[in-house]
Protein backbone atom coordinates (compact mmCIF):
# COMPACT_ATOMS: atom_id res chain seq x y z
CA UNK A 1 0.00 0.00 0.00
CA UNK A 2 3.03 2.35 0.43
CA UNK A 3 4.54 1.74 -3.18
CA UNK A 4 3.30 3.40 -6.07
CA UNK A 5 0.01 5.04 -5.90
CA UNK A 6 -1.84 2.04 -4.85
CA UNK A 7 -3.27 3.24 -1.34
CA UNK A 8 -4.38 6.97 -3.00
CA UNK A 9 -5.66 4.44 -6.41
CA UNK A 10 -7.95 2.28 -3.79
CA UNK A 11 -9.19 5.26 -1.81
CA UNK A 12 -10.40 6.78 -5.38
CA UNK A 13 -11.55 3.43 -6.62
CA UNK A 14 -13.75 3.14 -3.24
CA UNK A 15 -15.02 6.71 -3.65
CA UNK A 16 -16.15 5.86 -6.98
CA UNK A 17 -17.57 2.66 -5.79
CA UNK A 18 -20.33 3.46 -2.69
CA UNK A 19 -21.31 -0.03 -3.07
CA UNK A 20 -18.80 -1.70 -1.30
CA UNK A 21 -19.51 -0.41 2.25
CA UNK A 22 -23.37 -0.13 1.43
CA UNK A 23 -24.46 -2.87 -0.71
CA UNK A 24 -22.19 -5.38 -1.25
CA UNK A 25 -19.65 -6.07 1.70
CA UNK A 26 -21.64 -4.47 4.38
CA UNK A 27 -24.50 -2.46 5.00
CA UNK A 28 -24.79 0.88 5.74
CA UNK A 29 -23.65 2.13 9.25
CA UNK A 30 -21.34 4.81 10.76
CA UNK A 31 -18.57 2.59 11.80
CA UNK A 32 -17.86 2.30 7.86
CA UNK A 33 -19.16 5.02 6.37
CA UNK A 34 -18.85 5.26 2.37
CA UNK A 35 -16.14 8.00 1.12
CA UNK A 36 -19.13 9.62 -0.63
CA UNK A 37 -21.86 9.45 2.12
CA UNK A 38 -22.38 13.07 1.78
CA UNK A 39 -21.56 15.66 -0.75
CA UNK A 40 -18.89 17.14 1.79
CA UNK A 41 -17.21 14.23 2.87
CA UNK A 42 -16.95 13.03 -1.15
CA UNK A 43 -15.62 16.67 -1.90
CA UNK A 44 -12.38 16.59 0.58
CA UNK A 45 -11.99 13.04 -0.18
CA UNK A 46 -11.58 14.37 -3.99
CA UNK A 47 -9.47 17.30 -2.88
CA UNK A 48 -7.35 15.41 -0.48
CA UNK A 49 -7.08 13.03 -4.13
CA UNK A 50 -5.86 15.76 -6.79
CA UNK A 51 -3.27 17.21 -4.20
CA UNK A 52 -1.63 13.99 -4.13
CA UNK A 53 -1.51 13.99 -7.97
CA UNK A 54 -0.26 17.51 -8.04
CA UNK A 55 2.64 16.49 -6.01
CA UNK A 56 1.37 17.89 -3.08
CA UNK A 57 2.79 15.57 -0.58
CA UNK A 58 5.64 14.89 -2.52
CA UNK A 59 9.11 15.45 -0.23
CA UNK A 60 10.39 18.32 -2.63
CA UNK A 61 7.18 20.05 -1.69
CA UNK A 62 7.01 19.44 1.96
CA UNK A 63 11.02 19.09 2.13
CA UNK A 64 12.20 16.14 3.25
CA UNK A 65 10.43 14.09 6.04
CA UNK A 66 11.86 12.60 9.15
CA UNK A 67 10.89 10.70 12.27
CA UNK A 68 10.45 14.06 14.13
CA UNK A 69 7.43 14.85 11.73
CA UNK A 70 5.60 11.46 12.65
CA UNK A 71 6.39 11.60 16.37
CA UNK A 72 5.30 15.22 16.36
CA UNK A 73 2.40 15.13 13.63
CA UNK A 74 3.01 17.77 11.70
CA UNK A 75 4.59 19.04 8.53
CA UNK A 76 2.30 16.90 6.17
CA UNK A 77 1.04 19.14 3.95
CA UNK A 78 -0.42 19.19 1.69
CA UNK A 79 1.89 21.89 -0.38
CA UNK A 80 -1.12 23.97 -2.72
CA UNK A 81 1.55 24.99 -5.13
CA UNK A 82 4.24 21.87 -5.50
CA UNK A 83 6.67 22.09 -8.34
CA UNK A 84 6.09 20.40 -11.55
CA UNK A 85 7.79 17.27 -12.16
CA UNK A 86 7.12 15.39 -9.06
CA UNK A 87 4.47 12.95 -9.71
CA UNK A 88 4.14 10.23 -12.95
CA UNK A 89 0.82 10.52 -14.21
CA UNK A 90 0.92 6.60 -14.82
CA UNK A 91 2.85 5.52 -11.96
CA UNK A 92 3.06 8.23 -8.60
CA UNK A 93 5.57 9.79 -6.91
CA UNK A 94 8.80 10.23 -8.75
CA UNK A 95 12.27 9.00 -6.81
CA UNK A 96 13.24 6.31 -4.83
CA UNK A 97 11.86 4.18 -2.41
CA UNK A 98 12.17 6.72 0.47
CA UNK A 99 10.82 9.57 -1.38
CA UNK A 100 7.71 7.24 -2.87
CA UNK A 101 7.23 5.69 0.97
CA UNK A 102 7.61 9.81 2.65
CA UNK A 103 5.08 10.54 -0.15
CA UNK A 104 2.34 7.86 0.32
CA UNK A 105 2.82 8.26 4.91
CA UNK A 106 2.17 11.92 4.12
CA UNK A 107 -1.05 11.52 2.14
CA UNK A 108 -2.06 8.67 4.84
CA UNK A 109 -1.78 11.71 6.86
CA UNK A 110 -3.48 13.81 4.90
CA UNK A 111 -6.57 11.57 4.35
CA UNK A 112 -6.82 11.16 8.02
CA UNK A 113 -6.69 15.36 9.05
CA UNK A 114 -8.49 16.51 5.79
CA UNK A 115 -10.95 13.32 4.38
CA UNK A 116 -11.48 10.71 6.84
CA UNK A 117 -12.91 13.54 9.59
CA UNK A 118 -14.88 14.74 7.39
CA UNK A 119 -18.79 13.80 8.61
CA UNK A 120 -17.46 10.57 9.56
CA UNK A 121 -19.62 8.07 11.39
CA UNK A 122 -21.03 9.77 15.12
CA UNK A 123 -19.84 13.00 13.97
CA UNK A 124 -21.57 14.86 16.46
CA UNK A 125 -21.03 12.54 19.27
CA UNK A 126 -17.17 13.88 19.18
CA UNK A 127 -16.98 14.58 22.99
CA UNK A 128 -14.61 13.79 25.77
CA UNK A 129 -16.72 11.58 27.65
CA UNK A 130 -18.87 9.86 24.85
CA UNK A 131 -17.45 6.65 25.44
CA UNK A 132 -15.94 5.19 22.64
CA UNK A 133 -16.43 8.33 20.35
CA UNK A 134 -13.08 10.65 21.44
CA UNK A 135 -12.71 13.56 19.00
CA UNK A 136 -9.55 11.98 18.15
CA UNK A 137 -10.96 8.37 17.08
CA UNK A 138 -14.12 10.03 15.46
CA UNK A 139 -12.09 9.64 12.11
CA UNK A 140 -11.57 6.17 12.04
CA UNK A 141 -15.07 5.31 11.46
CA UNK A 142 -15.14 5.09 7.74
CA UNK A 143 -15.17 2.69 5.07
CA UNK A 144 -11.17 2.97 4.85
CA UNK A 145 -9.24 3.68 8.63
CA UNK A 146 -5.59 4.81 8.05
CA UNK A 147 -4.94 5.82 11.53
CA UNK A 148 -2.90 2.99 12.21
CA UNK A 149 -0.25 3.66 9.78
CA UNK A 150 2.65 4.94 11.96
CA UNK A 151 6.28 4.26 13.10
CA UNK A 152 7.79 3.34 15.85
CA UNK A 153 7.97 5.73 18.71
CA UNK A 154 4.68 6.87 17.85
CA UNK A 155 1.53 6.69 20.52
CA UNK A 156 -1.25 3.74 19.78
CA UNK A 157 -4.44 5.05 18.67
CA UNK A 158 -6.30 3.75 21.05
CA UNK A 159 -4.47 2.63 24.41
CA UNK A 160 -1.70 5.73 23.87
CA UNK A 161 1.09 3.53 24.73
CA UNK A 162 4.26 3.62 22.70
CA UNK A 163 4.83 1.55 19.75
CA UNK A 164 7.43 -0.69 19.46
CA UNK A 165 9.51 0.88 22.02
CA UNK A 166 12.73 -0.55 21.19
CA UNK A 167 12.75 0.17 17.97
CA UNK A 168 12.87 4.17 18.43
CA UNK A 169 14.72 6.00 15.58
CA UNK A 170 16.39 9.21 16.04
CA UNK A 171 14.50 12.17 15.83
CA UNK A 172 16.68 13.79 12.74
CA UNK A 173 16.35 10.23 10.71
CA UNK A 174 14.74 10.53 7.57
CA UNK A 175 11.69 8.68 7.28
CA UNK A 176 11.60 5.18 5.94
CA UNK A 177 9.44 2.36 5.33
CA UNK A 178 11.62 0.22 8.03
CA UNK A 179 10.46 2.51 10.85
CA UNK A 180 6.89 1.22 10.18
CA UNK A 181 5.68 -0.35 13.63
CA UNK A 182 4.95 -4.29 13.67
CA UNK A 183 1.01 -4.13 13.36
CA UNK A 184 1.17 -0.97 10.95
CA UNK A 185 -2.15 -1.61 9.21
CA UNK A 186 -4.45 -0.17 6.40
CA UNK A 187 -7.62 -0.93 7.82
CA UNK A 188 -10.95 -2.16 5.85
CA UNK A 189 -13.82 -1.00 7.80
CA UNK A 190 -16.79 -2.03 5.34
CA UNK A 191 -16.18 -5.72 6.09
CA UNK A 192 -19.71 -7.73 7.34
CA UNK A 193 -19.29 -10.47 9.93
CA UNK A 194 -18.20 -13.46 8.32
CA UNK A 195 -20.11 -17.02 8.47
CA UNK A 196 -16.99 -18.97 7.98
CA UNK A 197 -13.40 -19.18 7.64
CA UNK A 198 -13.18 -19.53 4.10
CA UNK A 199 -15.87 -16.84 3.65
CA UNK A 200 -12.97 -14.54 5.48
CA UNK A 201 -9.92 -15.77 3.69
CA UNK A 202 -11.80 -14.95 0.57
CA UNK A 203 -12.77 -11.34 1.24
CA UNK A 204 -9.31 -10.83 2.25
CA UNK A 205 -7.75 -12.22 -1.12
CA UNK A 206 -10.20 -10.18 -2.96
CA UNK A 207 -8.51 -6.92 -1.59
CA UNK A 208 -5.08 -8.37 -2.01
CA UNK A 209 -5.71 -8.91 -5.59
CA UNK A 210 -7.70 -5.91 -6.41
CA UNK A 211 -4.64 -4.49 -5.06
CA UNK A 212 -2.94 -5.83 -7.57
CA UNK A 213 -4.84 -5.40 -10.06
CA UNK A 214 -4.64 -1.72 -9.48
CA UNK A 215 -0.69 -1.63 -8.97
CA UNK A 216 -0.86 -2.64 -12.81
CA UNK A 217 -3.83 -0.01 -13.50
CA UNK A 218 -2.94 3.05 -11.75
CA UNK A 219 -4.12 6.46 -11.31
CA UNK A 220 -7.70 6.06 -10.97
CA UNK A 221 -10.00 8.61 -11.72
CA UNK A 222 -13.13 10.30 -9.72
CA UNK A 223 -16.08 10.16 -11.13
CA UNK A 224 -18.35 13.69 -10.76
CA UNK A 225 -21.77 11.50 -10.27
CA UNK A 226 -22.83 8.53 -10.35
CA UNK A 227 -26.90 6.80 -9.81
CA UNK A 228 -25.82 5.98 -6.41
CA UNK A 229 -26.04 9.56 -5.49
CA UNK A 230 -29.42 9.55 -5.66
CA UNK A 231 -29.09 7.59 -1.70
CA UNK A 232 -25.90 9.89 -1.34
CA UNK A 233 -25.15 12.98 -1.62
CA UNK A 234 -28.13 13.48 -3.13
CA UNK A 235 -30.51 11.93 -0.56
CA UNK A 236 -32.66 14.31 0.72
CA UNK A 237 -33.47 15.71 -2.57
CA UNK A 238 -34.86 12.45 -3.86
CA UNK A 239 -36.80 12.02 -0.37
CA UNK A 240 -38.01 15.48 -1.34
CA UNK A 241 -39.19 14.22 -5.32
CA UNK A 242 -40.52 11.01 -4.44
CA UNK A 243 -41.49 11.20 -0.80
CA UNK A 244 -42.46 14.88 -0.49
CA UNK A 245 -41.43 17.68 1.83
CA UNK A 246 -43.32 16.60 4.66
CA UNK A 247 -41.07 13.42 4.35
CA UNK A 248 -38.13 15.36 4.29
CA UNK A 249 -39.33 18.04 7.35
CA UNK A 250 -40.21 14.78 9.61
CA UNK A 251 -36.65 13.42 9.33
CA UNK A 252 -35.21 16.63 9.99
CA UNK A 253 -37.02 16.94 12.94
CA UNK A 254 -36.34 13.64 14.33
CA UNK A 255 -32.33 14.19 13.00
CA UNK A 256 -32.27 17.41 15.31
CA UNK A 257 -33.68 15.86 18.01
CA UNK A 258 -31.18 12.93 18.10
CA UNK A 259 -27.95 15.36 17.35
CA UNK A 260 -28.99 17.28 20.19
CA UNK A 261 -29.22 14.37 22.87
CA UNK A 262 -25.86 13.30 21.67
CA UNK A 263 -24.09 15.89 23.98
CA UNK A 264 -26.48 18.22 23.12
CA UNK A 265 -23.31 20.24 21.19
CA UNK A 266 -24.44 19.99 17.80
CA UNK A 267 -27.78 21.94 17.29
CA UNK A 268 -28.29 20.87 13.38
CA UNK A 269 -30.62 19.09 11.61
CA UNK A 270 -28.18 16.71 9.98
CA UNK A 271 -29.73 13.51 8.81
CA UNK A 272 -27.29 10.63 8.91
CA UNK A 273 -26.59 9.20 5.86
CA UNK A 274 -27.43 5.60 6.86
CA UNK A 275 -30.99 6.88 8.17
CA UNK A 276 -30.87 9.03 4.85
CA UNK A 277 -29.60 6.22 2.71
CA UNK A 278 -32.81 3.64 3.14
CA UNK A 279 -35.46 6.32 3.23
CA UNK A 280 -34.09 7.36 -0.30
CA UNK A 281 -34.32 3.74 -1.34
CA UNK A 282 -37.68 3.11 -0.33
CA UNK A 283 -39.41 5.85 -1.84
CA UNK A 284 -37.38 5.74 -4.91
CA UNK A 285 -39.32 4.49 -8.40
CA UNK A 286 -38.75 0.37 -9.44
CA UNK A 287 -37.05 1.72 -12.24
CA UNK A 288 -34.45 3.75 -10.78
CA UNK A 289 -33.71 1.09 -7.87
CA UNK A 290 -33.50 -1.26 -10.71
CA UNK A 291 -30.86 0.93 -12.49
CA UNK A 292 -28.53 1.16 -9.45
CA UNK A 293 -28.94 -2.34 -8.63
CA UNK A 294 -27.45 -2.80 -12.18
CA UNK A 295 -25.07 -0.20 -11.63
CA UNK A 296 -23.87 -1.92 -8.07
CA UNK A 297 -23.27 -5.70 -8.97
CA UNK A 298 -22.13 -4.83 -12.48
CA UNK A 299 -19.10 -3.09 -10.95
CA UNK A 300 -18.50 -5.60 -8.29
CA UNK A 301 -18.72 -7.93 -11.16
CA UNK A 302 -15.88 -6.05 -12.62
CA UNK A 303 -13.88 -6.29 -9.65
CA UNK A 304 -13.84 -9.99 -8.94
CA UNK A 305 -13.01 -10.64 -12.23
CA UNK A 306 -10.32 -8.30 -12.41
CA UNK A 307 -8.80 -9.56 -8.81
CA UNK A 308 -9.48 -13.36 -10.12
CA UNK A 309 -6.93 -12.59 -13.11
CA UNK A 310 -4.56 -12.28 -10.68
CA UNK A 311 -5.36 -15.06 -8.14
CA UNK A 312 -2.46 -17.23 -8.80
CA UNK A 313 -4.31 -20.06 -7.00
CA UNK A 314 -4.17 -23.22 -9.34
CA UNK A 315 -8.27 -24.38 -8.50
CA UNK A 316 -8.99 -20.91 -9.54
CA UNK A 317 -8.15 -21.32 -12.93
CA UNK A 318 -11.55 -21.91 -14.69
CA UNK A 319 -13.71 -21.63 -11.83
CA UNK A 320 -16.48 -19.13 -11.33
CA UNK A 321 -15.17 -16.35 -10.04
CA UNK A 322 -18.00 -15.11 -8.57
CA UNK A 323 -18.71 -18.58 -6.29
CA UNK A 324 -17.38 -17.16 -3.37
CA UNK A 325 -18.67 -13.74 -3.65
CA UNK A 326 -22.13 -13.95 -5.11
CA UNK A 327 -23.43 -14.16 -1.21
CA UNK A 328 -22.26 -10.49 -0.58
CA UNK A 329 -24.60 -8.61 -2.68
CA UNK A 330 -27.52 -7.02 -0.90
CA UNK A 331 -30.57 -9.32 -1.40
CA UNK A 332 -32.87 -6.30 -1.85
CA UNK A 333 -30.59 -5.28 -5.66
CA UNK A 334 -31.28 -8.61 -6.74
CA UNK A 335 -35.09 -7.82 -5.62
CA UNK A 336 -34.72 -4.40 -8.11
CA UNK A 337 -33.44 -6.63 -10.85
CA UNK A 338 -37.18 -8.21 -10.62
CA UNK A 339 -38.87 -6.78 -14.38
CA UNK A 340 -35.69 -5.06 -15.35
CA UNK A 341 -34.96 -5.64 -18.74
CA UNK A 342 -31.44 -6.74 -19.10
CA UNK A 343 -29.91 -7.44 -22.62
CA UNK A 344 -29.29 -11.08 -23.04
CA UNK A 345 -25.46 -10.81 -22.75
CA UNK A 346 -25.57 -8.67 -20.04
CA UNK A 347 -23.17 -10.21 -17.64
CA UNK A 348 -25.51 -9.02 -14.45
CA UNK A 349 -28.51 -10.81 -15.83
CA UNK A 350 -26.35 -13.98 -16.04
CA UNK A 351 -25.54 -13.47 -12.30
CA UNK A 352 -29.69 -12.99 -11.56
CA UNK A 353 -29.82 -15.94 -12.88
CA UNK A 354 -27.61 -17.71 -11.25
CA UNK A 355 -28.41 -16.43 -7.65
CA UNK A 356 -32.20 -17.35 -8.49
CA UNK A 357 -30.70 -21.24 -8.85
CA UNK A 358 -29.00 -20.97 -5.46
CA UNK A 359 -30.85 -18.76 -3.71
CA UNK A 360 -31.27 -20.29 -0.52
CA UNK A 361 -27.86 -21.50 -0.32
CA UNK A 362 -26.39 -18.30 -0.48
CA UNK A 363 -28.21 -16.64 1.83
CA UNK A 364 -27.44 -19.02 4.23
CA UNK A 365 -23.72 -17.82 3.87
CA UNK A 366 -24.97 -14.02 5.13
CA UNK A 367 -24.93 -12.94 8.45
CA UNK A 368 -27.73 -11.94 10.12
CA UNK A 369 -28.31 -8.58 10.58
CA UNK A 370 -28.94 -8.38 14.11
CA UNK A 371 -28.45 -10.80 16.84
CA UNK A 372 -30.69 -9.30 18.80
CA UNK A 373 -33.76 -9.67 16.49
CA UNK A 374 -33.69 -5.79 15.55
CA UNK A 375 -35.73 -4.97 12.49
CA UNK A 376 -33.21 -4.60 9.68
CA UNK A 377 -33.53 -0.70 8.30
CA UNK A 378 -34.30 -2.22 4.34
CA UNK A 379 -37.36 -3.94 5.92
CA UNK A 380 -40.57 -3.33 4.10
Amino acid sequence: MMGGSVMADDIAYRVNHPELSTFIMDWPNPDDRPFRATRIRFTAFRTVLAHYWAGGFHPRALSPLTVENAILERGFGPNVAPPPGLMDPRKGPIGDARTIFQTNFAFSRGVRAQAQVVHAGYWQAAHPDAEGYRPDQIGRYSEVNLNRIQIAGELHVKSGTVLSPERIPDLDAPLDGSMLYGEASWEDRGQMGRTSGRDLVEAVLLDIHFFQHLARHPHVKIKASILQDQLLGDGEATVRRHGGNKALARLRTEARAANTADGGRMLCDFIEPETLFWEAWKVLPDGDKGAIAREAIGAFLERVEAAAAIDPRPESKGADPMEWHRHRIHPVLWKALDGVGLKAKDPVRRELKLWKEREDEYLARRPCFSQAGLEPPWAE
